[in-house]
């Protein structure tokens, strides 16, 4: 029971990753499973493959601040040019740290002063909630 949590708490269902990877994460939880029965689950809703002799798991990968912000960003947020947004919105809204949230977003070409006191994003806005 304890690998679907963890599948479905740590991991995003796009991507794939080494079967090695996984459970060495796994394990890291607190996962007590041996490799042929996390291979045995695994292969009931996932696609393994062998590539130059590593498993891979088709479709999952372990989920990282930067797959979080992204969801964030892509469900949440507007991108354009003369947008502005406060950080620490986009950092409540997230969950991510500041500081993590700072790193990536200037990673991806977003430009981020103070301006008033105030943290602000440059071209990230975030999208209105319809009531």
């Amino acid at each position: 029971m304890f690998l679907y949590q963890f599948v479905q708490h740590r991991c995003a269902h796009e991507g794939s990753m080494k079967l090695a990877d996984f459970t060495r994460a796994f394990k890291s939880a607190g996962g007590k499973m041996i490799r042929t029965a996390v291979v045995k689950e695994l292969s009931r809703d996932f696609e393994l493959t062998e590539k130059r002799g590593q498993t891979c798991i088709v479709g999952l990968s372990l989920c990282t601040s930067a797959n979080k912000l992204r969801r964030f960003v892509d469900h949440n947020c507007l991108q354009a040019d003369g947008l502005t947004c406060p950080l620490a919105s986009i950092v409540r809204g997230s969950g991510v740290s500041r500081t993590k949230v700072i790193q990536q977003l200037t990673s991806w070409g977003f430009n981020i002063s103070i301006v008033g006191g105030t943290t602000t994003v440059y071209g990230l806005g975030l999208k209105e909630a319809y009531v």
